[in-house]
């Protein structure tokens, strides 16, 4: 974790730990405070191949532990947008990436880790009618699987531990608080992480 020059925000998070959610709450707080919001969602890239190919998300999953190609692309354009906003400073913008590798891909990022209990990650998938589950088991037992094959396929392919708290300014179980409250301990957590760099700067001049 470095130093940040611009409020760029990275989350990552165990599938269905709410993390949608919660980026559409840090949205629509900082646009109420006159801040301009851009959205970077990997996930909504990775839905949208794995449709193209015909495939569910766990398929998909099991496809990309043999073929690192999409990963590569996405992680370095996530990489390259992380280094065009830090050309310089942009006081009035929020920047926030949905990715599970985007603290490593933007070290400059705050980095924020979303997880929940395996039992109440699966109740927010079984009640997505999208997903198409039969059963409650199965959408535990499927949800734990897309975990645990994410957190296989980022240490394979790069030795890193999605689930390594360190990796993170700030890790957050989201099981059982609301929305606001997690949104409101994200923003303050990144407005006393500003002031202690500005502090810094301060006292180095």
């Amino acid at each position: 974790m470095s130093e940040f020059k611009n409020r760029i925000i990275t989350i990552s998070g165990n599938p269905s730990s709410g993390k949608s959610t919660v980026i559409n709450k840090l949205k629509e707080d900082y646009e109420n405070k006159g801040y301009i919001v851009h959205i970077f969602s990997v996930g909504h890239e990775f839905r949208k191949l794995a449709a193209e190919k015909g495939l569910s998300i766990e398929e998909f999953n099991e496809y990309m532990l043999k073929r690192g190609n999409v990963d590569e692309l996405i992680d370095s354009t996530v990489a390259q947008r992380g280094k065009e906003i830090n050309s310089k400073e942009r006081h009035n913008d929020i920047y926030i990436f949905d990715s599970r590798l985007a603290f490593y891909n933007i070290p400059e990022s705050f980095s924020i880790r979303l997880t929940a209990d395996d039992r109440v990650a699966g109740e927010r998938a079984f009640g997505d009618k999208k997903r198409g589950y039969k059963t409650l088991e199965e959408a535990i037992e499927k949800t734990r699987e897309r975990k645990e094959s994410e957190v296989e396929r980022y240490f394979k392919r790069y030795g890193i531990n999605l689930q390594d708290p360190q990796n993170y300014n700030l890790v957050i179980d989201t099981s059982y608080d609301n929305v606001e409250d997690i949104a409101e301990k994200i923003e303050q957590a990144l407005e006393k992480s500003f002031k202690e760099k500005q502090s810094k700067e301060e006292e180095s001049r």
